[in-house]
């Protein structure tokens, strides 16, 4: 359910991010404090080119490499029907030269991001674009990751994407990540067309949560943003499904979401390319722990539910 896939994998790691958040020290005051003694923040564990670390992967990526296009012809019908797509020319751009460039698939998504999709066994594995970042007050994320699905790409767009035009699969949503959701905030409305001959559908969220962490003094950390889904048909090719953030109100900076819905091979994949940050909170040294627990589990969610 793509757009589930987007809602859920932006919140899960804006949770991730709220999980080591509240465990932060509280900010200095004015008066000056004595050292406290404690060693210095480390930075987020820099993991070896080629390797994985529990679920965090660090392999090349290729941008500029693009694989053999009469090898992987419904690749390449995807690609050149997306890349007519307004999203992925703007906000989307660098999302989307992961995956595809001059309309032919890229070698990540052909010999990396596919060959290791999810199956439902064993771990996900995320595939980092770049380190985790950790720059000005704020953490930062991209990464891409596959998952393969037991149904095609029509049957989930038809059957599991229109679901989440509803107030109560938000607050689904936002419950399995162990929060708990403020109905009277909580809102998703209809969106008009952007104008694309390419977009069949699409909803503004407006999502509002509250979770407590297990810090002393105990913490409750609110979420409040406003974002918009939308869903594009690419011709014959497979489906394109773009989430990007309107309104942060508390704790989210940014996000943005590009999910290939397609079919490879007699198989049904989604193709999740994700950018989000959020405040870090003086806790750095915990967002590669956060963000593979958290969109591990996700991914693992999502790969069930594209069953049902």
């Amino acid at each position: 359910m793509i757009s589930a896939w987007c809602r859920k994998l932006s919140y899960a790691f804006v949770s991730a991010l709220l999980t080591f958040a509240c465990n932060s020290e509280p900010e200095a005051s004015s008066s000056p404090k004595k050292p406290s003694g404690k060693p210095p923040r480390k930075p987020p564990k820099e993991i070896p080119v080629g390797e994985c670390d529990d679920g965090l992967c660090n392999r090349p990526v290729k941008i500029t490499a693009v694989a053999e296009k009469e090898k992987v012809p419904t690749l390449t019908a995807w690609c050149t029907s997306a890349a007519t797509v307004g999203a992925v020319s703007g906000q989307l751009a660098d999302h989307f030269k992961q995956i595809c460039a001059t309309g032919a698939p890229t070698d990540f998504l052909v010999n990396t991001l596919i060959p290791n999709a999810y199956t439902g066994a064993g771990e996900p594995a995320l595939n980092l674009i770049g380190k985790l970042g950790t720059d000005n007050g704020t953490v930062s994320a991209f990464f891409a990751v596959a998952i393969k699905m037991p149904i095609n790409a029509a049957t989930h767009y038809n059957n599991v994407g229109p679901r989440d035009g509803t107030v109560d699969t938000e607050k689904g949503k936002i419950q399995a990540q162990g929060s708990k959701p403020k109905d009277s905030a909580i809102a998703v409305t209809a969106a008009s067309s952007n104008g694309d001959p390419s977009w069949t559908r699409g909803w503004v969220i407006d999502t509002n949560s509250s979770a407590e962490v297990n810090a002393f003094p105990k913490v409750t950390v609110e979420t409040i943003f406003k974002y918009q889904m939308d869903h594009y048909k690419i011709s014959d090719a497979g489906y394109l499904y773009a989430s990007m953030l309107q309104k942060s109100i508390k704790t989210v900076k940014s996000y943005q979401i590009l999910n290939a819905v397609l079919d490879y091979n007699n198989s049904g994949y989604q193709i999740l390319v994700v950018k989000i940050s959020a405040d870090d909170q003086k806790q750095s040294e915990k967002v590669q722990d956060a963000v593979q627990k958290i969109a591990s589990n996700l991914v693992k969610y999502m790969q069930q539910q594209s069953a049902r």
